[in-house]
Protein backbone atom coordinates (compact mmCIF):
# COMPACT_ATOMS: atom_id res chain seq x y z
CA UNK A 1 0.00 0.00 0.00
CA UNK A 2 1.56 3.20 -0.96
CA UNK A 3 1.20 7.11 0.38
CA UNK A 4 -2.28 7.59 -1.94
CA UNK A 5 -3.74 4.77 -0.89
CA UNK A 6 -4.70 5.44 2.67
CA UNK A 7 -7.76 6.90 3.24
CA UNK A 8 -8.03 10.21 5.02
CA UNK A 9 -8.07 10.01 8.50
CA UNK A 10 -6.93 6.31 9.03
CA UNK A 11 -3.84 5.55 10.67
CA UNK A 12 -1.59 2.84 10.38
CA UNK A 13 -3.01 0.83 13.27
CA UNK A 14 -6.24 1.17 11.74
CA UNK A 15 -5.25 -0.40 8.53
CA UNK A 16 -3.51 -3.04 9.96
CA UNK A 17 -6.34 -3.90 12.46
CA UNK A 18 -8.65 -3.96 9.10
CA UNK A 19 -5.97 -6.33 7.10
CA UNK A 20 -5.63 -8.84 10.31
CA UNK A 21 -9.77 -8.74 10.40
CA UNK A 22 -9.95 -9.59 6.92
CA UNK A 23 -7.58 -12.32 7.29
CA UNK A 24 -9.12 -14.19 9.89
CA UNK A 25 -12.39 -13.68 7.65
CA UNK A 26 -10.87 -15.80 4.83
CA UNK A 27 -9.18 -18.17 7.26
CA UNK A 28 -12.78 -18.65 8.40
CA UNK A 29 -13.90 -19.24 5.27
CA UNK A 30 -11.48 -21.50 4.28
CA UNK A 31 -12.37 -23.83 7.27
CA UNK A 32 -15.63 -23.37 7.20
CA UNK A 33 -16.72 -27.09 6.18
CA UNK A 34 -14.74 -28.63 8.91
CA UNK A 35 -14.60 -29.17 12.46
CA UNK A 36 -12.09 -27.60 14.84
CA UNK A 37 -10.83 -30.86 15.61
CA UNK A 38 -10.45 -31.47 11.57
CA UNK A 39 -8.85 -28.01 10.97
CA UNK A 40 -6.21 -28.37 14.19
CA UNK A 41 -5.20 -31.98 12.43
CA UNK A 42 -4.98 -30.39 8.91
CA UNK A 43 -2.61 -27.81 9.78
CA UNK A 44 -0.49 -30.41 11.75
CA UNK A 45 -0.42 -31.82 8.28
CA UNK A 46 -3.07 -34.31 8.58
CA UNK A 47 -5.95 -35.10 6.05
CA UNK A 48 -9.61 -34.87 6.58
CA UNK A 49 -12.53 -36.36 4.78
CA UNK A 50 -15.98 -34.53 4.42
CA UNK A 51 -18.96 -34.66 2.48
CA UNK A 52 -19.77 -32.56 -0.40
CA UNK A 53 -22.37 -31.59 -2.13
CA UNK A 54 -22.47 -31.08 -6.32
CA UNK A 55 -23.88 -27.47 -7.18
CA UNK A 56 -25.95 -28.81 -10.05
CA UNK A 57 -27.24 -32.18 -8.14
CA UNK A 58 -27.87 -31.54 -4.46
CA UNK A 59 -29.19 -35.10 -3.60
CA UNK A 60 -25.68 -36.27 -4.86
CA UNK A 61 -23.42 -35.96 -1.90
CA UNK A 62 -19.66 -37.22 -2.05
CA UNK A 63 -16.97 -37.90 0.27
CA UNK A 64 -13.82 -35.73 -0.65
CA UNK A 65 -10.76 -35.64 1.10
CA UNK A 66 -8.34 -32.16 2.08
CA UNK A 67 -5.52 -31.04 3.11
CA UNK A 68 -3.22 -27.99 3.99
CA UNK A 69 -0.54 -27.71 0.48
CA UNK A 70 1.83 -25.10 1.61
CA UNK A 71 0.76 -20.98 1.96
CA UNK A 72 -0.41 -18.21 0.14
CA UNK A 73 1.71 -15.50 -0.28
CA UNK A 74 -0.06 -13.73 2.79
CA UNK A 75 0.15 -17.14 5.07
CA UNK A 76 -3.11 -18.40 4.60
CA UNK A 77 -2.99 -21.98 4.09
CA UNK A 78 -3.63 -23.62 0.35
CA UNK A 79 -5.83 -26.31 1.03
CA UNK A 80 -6.00 -29.24 -2.01
CA UNK A 81 -8.99 -31.49 -2.40
CA UNK A 82 -8.95 -34.92 -3.37
CA UNK A 83 -11.52 -37.79 -4.23
CA UNK A 84 -9.69 -40.66 -5.27
CA UNK A 85 -7.90 -41.29 -1.97
CA UNK A 86 -4.78 -39.46 -1.88
CA UNK A 87 -3.95 -40.39 -5.82
CA UNK A 88 -4.38 -36.68 -7.37
CA UNK A 89 -4.99 -33.16 -5.54
CA UNK A 90 -6.86 -30.61 -6.88
CA UNK A 91 -7.67 -26.92 -6.10
CA UNK A 92 -11.33 -27.42 -5.27
CA UNK A 93 -13.86 -30.22 -4.47
CA UNK A 94 -15.75 -29.57 -7.65
CA UNK A 95 -12.38 -30.16 -9.34
CA UNK A 96 -11.60 -32.91 -7.89
CA UNK A 97 -15.26 -34.27 -8.49
CA UNK A 98 -15.84 -33.46 -12.30
CA UNK A 99 -12.10 -35.06 -12.88
CA UNK A 100 -13.05 -38.14 -11.55
CA UNK A 101 -16.56 -38.25 -13.67
CA UNK A 102 -14.15 -36.66 -16.56
CA UNK A 103 -16.48 -33.91 -17.54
Amino acid sequence: MSFFDVLAGFRDADLEMADLEERGRRFARLFRAFSREQRDGMLAGEVATITAYAERDPARPYAVAARVDGETWDGLPVIVWSVDEGSTWHESASDARKAREGV
